[in-house]
Order: C-alpha cells, then structure tokens, then sequence
C-alpha cells in the first residue's frame, strides 16, 4: 500500500501497460469527440445489430451450442463439491470466455440492421402498468428498497499471478440466480470495493478490457463486480444484455432498481467481514448506487456502505435520460410521449428513481467524478446531485471529457478512487 496521498506504484502501471493509456496518446482520444463517435455507434450500430442478434437468438447454432456446453462445465468445475486442480479451472474459464465472446460477436452477422433495423423492442409500458405494479412502493425509501437477505454461494478460487478469481452467487427475488465476480489480492485485503457497471456491460462474456476498479486492487482492496440484473447470465431471454431498461421505459427502471438495490445489501453483508466497504458505480451503476445508498440509511449499520465514488451521474434521471444525446437518437421522449408518459407523471415516480434527501454519507467518504462535456447524462444533472448534498469541491472531479471518456480516463488518473479508499477507516481484515 502506498502511503497516505500516493498512489500505489502497481496502480499507476495498470494505466501504463499499452500507449493508448499514457500521455501524449491517451490525452488525444479521451476527449469529447471520442464520447460523440462512441455515442453514435452505440446507437446506430451496435444497439440495432445486438437487436437483431437477439431476435435470432432462439435459433439453434453452433456458437450458441458451444457456449451452453462451455457454462455447463464452468459452472460444474467451479461449483463442484471438491474443487478441481487449478489448471483445470483455468481451462475451464479460457473456453468459456473464448466461447462466449465467440456467441457476442455473432453480432456482425446482422450488418442490415445497422442500416435499417430499430435498436431495442420497445415495449413501454404505461403509467397505469406502473402504477399497479408500484403504486404501494411510493409510502417512502424504507417501504420501497428493503434489504434484500440470501445466503451467498461461493465457487473456487480460480489463482494467476497477480490475484485470486471467484464467482459469487445468490438466490435473487426475481427467481434467478445473482451473480458476482470477486478478484482478490494473495496478501489479505484492505477492504472491499463494489463495483457496479454500467447498462449494456457485460464483463464475463466479452475479452476482459481496461477498467479503473483494477486500481483498488493493486492498492491491496479486492474489487467485487455484481452483475446487474438483466445483463449477462441474468439476461432474459430474446433480447440482449440491458434492452428491458433500453426499451422499457419507466417502469423498467422501477422493476430494475427494485432487483438491483435491494441485492446490494446481500453483498454488502457478506463483504462487511473482510473490512470496509466502498460502493463505485459508473452511469447505470452511479445511478444505482446512489439511490441505494440513500436506500441504505434505513438499513442496518452492516449494510451500509463506507464510501461511495459516483462517475458519470445524475441527479434526476428521467430528465437526463430525455434530454441526453442517446435519449435524443432513440426518440425516447416521442416514445414515452406515445405510451401515455407526461412530465406530471414522471415526476411523480422521481421519489423511487432519484436520490431525494440530504447527503446519505459524510461528505468526506464521497468522490463524485463528471465530465463537463458528458452529453449522454448531461453534466448539468450530475452537478445538480453534488448541490443537492452540498458536496465540497475537494470530493468533486471535473475533467474536460464525455461520458464514457471521463470513466475510461481513470484508470491512469485515478486520483478520485485512490483518496476516497485512502480516506476510509482502516478496519482489520477477516
């Protein structure tokens, strides 16, 4: 561990290991324009050909077969009642991943799509679905996010060089299975970090890319990734990862953070006895985290979490969802217009979607990092949130980067990371 105020030497490496993340290089595209060509080919690109490829996804092929006898044996040698060599796990988790990005890539089989074809199914559903599913969670945060409780599942360690890997699992209220990764420095850890990802991320089924909570890990904090509902191995069926929340509108978000925050509680218990815990969070993840860790004043003291590092947020969502760059190339607001949805009627469900009370945490456990360029979740509505808590400059970062440029220009500038886990108590580890 580096001393109070450094960052750890293996940290500031992980920014360093291709040109792309050192300077000059990385200060040329991690800059707005990048967020704006990264935008646009989300929207018109890959959101309609994973449309597509999702729509096919019933028919039988061999990449799909490939992949469901992969997980079948992952899952059989990493749950196994006496664990397998280590050898064997490893091969085990190449097949998989090389399986499963195999089946992801089968994407560039619809190029019509990109053409032509719409980016999600857009099912909206309206007010009065809302309401009848909803309608009883409005009497306030303690009736509406209560703490989810299941006994966590724990798959073998899977050892490299430089960290140990498991799988996580519970029983989640939707009837499925929630799943976690967990990467673990070999000496004990610090504590722990949460880190929650954003909406059509999914880590364990493309080739691993760069990502800034590496940085917690090489600071000595083990690095808890969930997966969010919807996306991955929770994925439902006919649609690609995240295109409910795409395609769904309100009540999508409503039923996704009734899953979601909840099941934050039941990591939280299990990581409390390894030291503190800190909640990280990027777009979908910030939002998701924020909202929990207002949820989490009404929880038990174990269940809360000991600091929090929201990146790329804001402080009203259906607002920022309309007026962000993505909302405008999908026609979200023509949409919910359609299906019934007024500016009245979003606002009466903001209570369930936006934090709304006083700072949730001691100012000085918060790091809050935006871009003043982001256009996706414009920045105006990410300050909105740091004066609603009333948040000190010295727990706020502004970088002159987008959306996706801010989050990606962590991992060689981590500073924010770094103070908000320096800053935590030093609690002994289990």
């Amino acid at each position: 561990m580096a001393p109070d105020g450094e960052v750890a030497p293996a940290a500031r490496n992980l920014g360093q290991r291709s040109l792309l993340w050192r300077p000059p290089l990385a200060g040329l595209w991690l800059r707005p324009w990048y967020d704006r060509l990264a935008t646009w080919g989300v929207a018109r690109l890959h959101l309609p050909m994973s449309r597509a490829w999702a729509a096919a996804d019933a028919e039988t092929g061999a990449a799909a077969e490939a992949l469901a006898a992969a997980e079948a044996a992952w899952l059989d040698g990493f749950f196994a009642p006496v664990p397998p060599p280590n050898d064997v796990l490893t091969h085990l988790d190449a097949t998989r991943r090389r399986c499963a990005a195999r089946w992801m890539w089968r994407r560039l089989r619809h190029p019509a799509a990109a053409v032509s074809g719409p980016p999600a199914d857009f099912a909206i559903a309206g007010p009065v679905e809302a309401e009848a599913a909803h309608a009883a969670r409005r009497d306030g945060l303690r009736a509406a996010y209560p703490p989810a409780q299941a006994t966590v599942e724990i798959g073998h360690p899977l050892t490299a060089s430089d960290r140990t890997r498991r799988w996580l699992r519970f029983s989640a209220a939707d009837g499925g299975t929630a799943w976690a990764r967990l990467d673990r420095p070999h000496a004990p850890p610090r504590g722990t970090l949460i880190g929650l990802h954003g909406i059509c991320i999914e880590e364990d089924f493309w080739p691993p890319v760069p990502d800034y909570t590496a940085q917690a890990l090489a600071s000595g904090w083990q690095v808890l990734r969930p997966e969010a509902p919807w996306h991955g191995r929770r994925r439902r069926a006919g649609t690609y990862g995240g295109e409910p929340l795409i395609g769904g509108g309100p009540k999508a978000f409503l039923d996704f953070f009734a899953l979601a925050v909840p099941e934050l509680a039941v990591w939280t218990r299990w990581a409390r006895t390894h030291g503190p815990v800190a909640w990280s969070g990027f777009s979908l993840g910030a939002l998701t985290a924020q909202l929990a860790a207002e949820a989490a004043s009404h929880w038990s003291a174990e269940l809360r979490p000991d600091g929090l590092l929201l990146v790329a947020t804001a402080g009203h969502l259906a607002q920022a969802a309309l007026d962000g760059s993505l909302g405008r190339m999908l026609g979200l607001r023509r949409r919910l217009t359609a299906a019934g949805w007024t500016e009245t009627e979003l606002a009466r469900w903001a209570p369930l979607l936006d934090p709304a009370g006083p700072c949730p945490l001691p100012a000085e456990r918060i790091q809050v990092v935006l871009g003043s360029r982001d256009e996706l979740l414009p920045f105006a509505q990410g300050a909105a949130l740091v004066r609603r808590w009333d948040l000190p400059p010295a727990q706020v970062t502004v970088r002159r980067q987008g959306h996706f440029s801010v989050s990606l220009g962590l991992l060689a500038q981590p500073q924010p990371l770094i103070a908000l886990l320096l800053g935590l108590p030093r609690e002994p580890s289990a």
